[in-house]
C-alpha cells in the first residue's frame, strides 16, 4: 500500500516536469461472447492542453451503438457533445495556404521544421470561442510566443467557416488541424 501510494505520488509530481508536452488518454473496451463471434469495442481518446493540462476534447467511438465517432468538448467544466460538420471555405489546402502566409509575414527568424495540434471551438453562429493548442512537435515557447502567433492566426480565420446546410443547426461546433511551425 505504501509503494502504491508513493508510485502515485511521484507520477503526479511528473506533471510538473512535462510542462509544454503533450498528453493523450486512450482507453479501449473490447466486449466479446462464446455466442457470438463479433466483437464490440469501445474506444475512447481524451486530450489535453499542452500549458494547462485541462482537458480539452474526447473522442469516442462505441460500435455497440454506432459506427461513427462522437466528439466532445470540455466546456463549462463538463463534457458537452459537439458537430464535427464544419469547413473552412475553400478547403484545407486553401486553410494551409492561408495559415503559411500569415505566419511568414510574421516570422521571427528561427528555422524552427515543427507542428502543433490545435482545436478550435465555434458556437451555433460560427464564431470562434476557443482555441487551444493539444500537441507540440519539435518546438516550445521559450524563445518565441509560436503557441500564440498561432492562435492570433486561427483567430484571423473567422467568418472563414461553413457548415452543411442541409444538416440542423448544433449548438458548438468543432475542428481539430496541423498548424506547420516553418
Amino acid at each position: 500500500m505504501a509503494i502504491k501510494f508513493i508510485f502515485s505520488f511521484l507520477l503526479m509530481m511528473a506533471s510538473a516536469s512535462l510542462y509544454g508536452q503533450s498528453k493523450i488518454v486512450n482507453e479501449s473496451v473490447i466486449y466479446s461472447s462464446d455466442t457470438s463471434p463479433y466483437k464490440k469495442e469501445v474506444q475512447s481518446s481524451t486530450f489535453f492542453e499542452v500549458e494547462t493540462f485541462l482537458p480539452v476534447c474526447k473522442s469516442i467511438l462505441d460500435t455497440t451503438k454506432s459506427s461513427k465517432h462522437a466528439v466532445f468538448y470540455y466546456i463549462k467544466k463538463e463534457f458537452q457533445k459537439v458537430s464535427t460538420d464544419i469547413s473552412y471555405v475553400g478547403g484545407n489546402e486553401s486553410l494551409r495556404e492561408y495559415q503559411d502566409s500569415l505566419y511568414w509575414a510574421n516570422y521571427n527568424g528561427d528555422e524552427v521544421n515543427g507542428s502543433c495540434l490545435y482545436t478550435i471551438l465555434f458556437n451555433d453562429k460560427l464564431k470562434i470561442r476557443e482555441i487551444r493548442i493539444i500537441k507540440r512537435g519539435g518546438y516550445d515557447n521559450s524563445k518565441f510566443d509560436y503557441d500564440g502567433l498561432i492562435k492570433k492566426i486561427l483567430l484571423s480565420t473567422e467568418g472563414k467557416w461553413q457548415r452543411d446546410e442541409k444538416l440542423p443547426s448544433e449548438n458548438w461546433y468543432f475542428t481539430m488541424g496541423r498548424f506547420m511551425v516553418r
